[in-house]
């Protein structure tokens, strides 16, 4: 009986350092497509990865890091963004696609030959959100993911410029 408590620990050991790995190769993946550093404290996260060309994430920082990140990077003035405008984040756990009150957020929206990006920043909350479109199996560029905006959703001029 022994072994079996022993596999048990070993197997939700490897689990839990799998999930940390799989968090940590997110982060990685994150920062070298968008070309931005995410920041180092992290109270909470959540990646969503369809396995075909988008990857949804949520980062809980300090109102301090959140401020940092903003400023280290080209983030856009505060203009009306609903969370509703970040393509899939309804794949994400309720609890972290919630917006917070009075939720005016920075943004982000770039692109590269093959992928396409979009960040919207809490810096009073520290809360992250993003969306990375990426090539699907075939090798086809991501293609801006517009086609997964609900149709309610009206998005700044500034970030129509890649439509």
């Amino acid at each position: 009986m022994r072994w079996l408590y022993r596999l048990l620990i070993v197997s939700v050991l490897g689990y839990a350092g799998l999930v940390g790995y799989c968090r940590q190769e997110n982060i990685a993946y994150v920062e070298r497509i968008a070309g931005v550093d995410l920041p180092n404290r992290r109270l909470a996260m959540e990646f969503f990865d369809n396995g075909d060309n988008v990857l949804v994430g949520y980062i809980k920082t300090t109102p301090k890091a959140a401020a940092k990140f903003v400023q280290a990077h080209e983030f856009e003035g505060q203009g009306g963004v609903s969370l509703k405008a970040l393509p899939l984040v309804e794949k994400l756990s309720e609890e972290h696609r919630r917006e917070p009150e009075g939720f005016n957020p920075y943004y982000l929206r770039d692109f590269s030959e093959l992928n396409t990006w979009l960040f919207l920043i809490d810096v009073p909350t520290g809360q992250i959100w993003f969306t990375i479109f990426y090539p699907d199996w075939a090798g086809d560029p991501a293609g801006g993911g517009l086609l997964y905006l609900p149709k309610d959703v009206t998005l700044p001029e500034s970030l129509n410029k890649m439509q």
